[in-house]
């Protein structure tokens, strides 16, 4: 990147950190609007540093120290993001779980209703 690319990209991520803090929740819709927009925001921070690491001209910049504390950092965010990751798809899963066992055993019920009243009828 040039000079004045970067410089545009830290105005971006800067606005970017002011308008993610200063966003309220005010309902279910507005949270997940919120999610969704840290979603998109993670991900195109991370798009930046892979392509930071997958070049060899902007590594050359890093020092040894600065990789292992990056190593440090990236694995320590990894590994609560993935860990984030399985808790709440266990979570989901769960809770389809449940729903479908409702929605099965209502079924029956209904099944079992209608068997009586034709029998009946």
């Amino acid at each position: 990147m040039k000079s004045s690319e970067d410089q545009d990209w830290i105005k971006e991520v800067e606005k970017e950190i002011q308008k993610i803090k200063e966003w309220v929740c005010t309902d279910r819709l507005s949270m997940i609007g919120k999610l969704s927009y840290l979603n998109g925001s993670l991900a195109a921070s991370v798009t930046g540093w892979n392509a930071w690491f997958t070049n060899p001209m902007i590594c050359a910049y890093l020092s040894e120290e600065k990789l292992k504390e990056l190593i440090e950092i990236f694995q320590r965010l990894t590994l609560e993001f993935l860990e984030l990751d399985v808790s709440y798809t266990k979570l989901v899963k769960e809770k389809q779980q449940e729903e479908l066992k409702k929605n099965i055993s209502k079924k029956k019920s209904e099944l079992v209703r209608k068997e009586k009243i034709d029998y009946i009828g």
